[in-house]
């Protein structure tokens, strides 16, 4: 099993690239249970991993988001 790595750039610029690691059967559990599908079915599949990556982003601004509302009423109370 490998892992695709899909990097979207700034400016747009999309890089591909491939790692090997081994998937355990607690690794696909979360994974299905995150996205709705496994791992093994997202290796040959494009839209899927594009799906997973931007799911990731989306989650990721979220949670920076959430860490600067909390970074702004700590320094509000101090």
């Amino acid at each position: 099993m490998g892992k695709l790595i899909i990097t979207i750039h700034l400016k747009g610029m999309v890089t591909i690239s491939f790692q090997e690691i081994k998937v355990t059967e607690n690794m696909e559990h979360a994974f299905r249970d995150a996205h709705g599908f496994g791992i093994h079915e997202c290796e040959n599949n494009p839209e899927l991993l594009v799906k997973v990556e931007q799911k990731r982003e989306q989650e990721y601004q979220k949670s920076q988001q959430m860490v600067a509302r909390l970074d702004n009423q700590v320094h509000r109370s101090l």
